[in-house]
């Protein structure tokens, strides 16, 4: 089994961290708010704070653990946020340094020794094979 990259360590550790703090960020920031300003918070906000956040945690999460599925789902959420990114702020100086950190992140990703860790993972993880139960017969 290879040792884990360190690129992989690095991004899955910034994943979680920095989904923790926008969560806690978020929650805090609304905890002051008066009950009718809360209701007022779009559903986008709320969809992205209780959904996307926690969805890009898990996946710094079991990027540590070399599952593939989660470094395919880091790619996705990192792709349609840029692209929802371009409709809500386009060219924006924020939404290039966006788009340059995910092409930066996925060369990462998929680099020859990153991809061998996520199969090795992958493929010990298919090749357990259940035990047998015995049956007694009557």
């Amino acid at each position: 089994m290879s040792k884990r990259p360190k690129t992989i360590t690095l991004l899955s550790w910034f994943l979680m961290v920095v989904s923790g703090m926008g969560l806690i960020s978020f929650l805090s920031s609304i905890a002051s708010l008066p009950a009718g300003q809360v209701a007022s918070i779009s559903l986008v906000a709320w969809w992205f704070v209780l959904c996307v956040i926690p969805l890009y945690f898990i996946s710094g999460l079991f990027m540590l653990r070399g599952k593939n599925w989660a470094r395919q789902l880091y790619v996705v959420l990192g792709a349609s946020s840029l692209l929802f990114g371009f409709v809500v702020f386009p060219f924006t100086l924020k939404m290039v340094g966006q788009f340059l950190f995910l092409i930066s992140t996925v060369l990462l990703l998929y680099r020859t020794r990153a991809h061998l860790f996520f199969q090795q993972h992958s493929s010990a993880s298919n090749n357990a094979q259940p035990v047998p139960q015995q049956t007694s017969d009557p």
